[in-house]
């Protein structure tokens, strides 16, 4: 997906907030590396995930259909970097591009998909079925096979408690699938962990591949 000369390249860190649930999009993203995250907050103070977003995803390209507030947040997971365009900029340029046009209602509607996927994954599947998706889920997204997650985190993200997670990474690590230290996580052995990952993985892995 091409942006025009105006797009400016911008660096983000960790847990860097693009767009907080109900404000206004005023500026379009297009992230080159790094990993951020769609997530619901709750009353509770936690974020449960709804869309990962990775390498080539557009952030806030909805405004070109009329949205001009972030349904929910969008946080960066991992740093990285993006091109950055602002909201009135991104629009005048959809209506001068068709095909850019097109290419934002395949990559919303993919985020929409991927959200209703989630769901049914995170009523159907096991605790280490889930793991393993949205590890293998990260690695697609960032090319990376370690990837800076604390437990803490994937609980978070999962929806779980940090006990679970723990329980069903030290398994994983006795199996020499993954590796685990110091809030990092090395996927060892791949092909082991898309056999225990859920029918979800490679649903979500094909949304993405249409949506870029």
């Amino acid at each position: 997906m091409l942006l025009d000369t105006r797009a400016k390249p911008v660096s983000f860190e960790f847990n860097h907030v693009f767009g907080a649930a109900g404000s206004p999009i005023d500026t379009v993203y297009l992230i080159r590396t790094g990993l951020v995250s769609i997530v619901v907050p709750l009353k509770n103070g936690r974020r449960i995930e709804a869309g990962m977003l990775g390498h080539g995803a557009l952030l806030g390209g909805s405004v070109i259909f009329g949205q001009d507030r972030w349904a929910n947040s969008a946080v960066a997971q991992i740093g990285g970097s993006a091109w950055a365009l602002s909201r009135d900029d991104f629009v005048a340029l959809a209506r001068r591009n068709p095909d850019l046009h097109t290419s934002v209602f395949s990559f919303e509607r993919s985020l929409l998909l991927e959200a209703q996927q989630t769901a049914a994954c995170n009523a159907s599947h096991s605790t280490e079925q889930r793991l393993c998706t949205w590890l293998l889920r990260a690695q697609d997204a960032t090319g990376e096979s370690e990837l800076p997650f604390t437990q803490e985190f994937l609980a978070d993200m999962l929806g779980l408690q940090r006990a679970t997670v723990s329980m069903f990474a030290k398994h994983l690590q006795s199996m020499k699938i993954l590796d685990y230290q110091r809030g990092r996580i090395s996927i060892l052995d791949r092909p082991g962990m898309e056999r225990i990952a859920c029918e979800c993985h490679g649903a979500l892995k094909a949304l993405r591949a249409e949506s870029l």
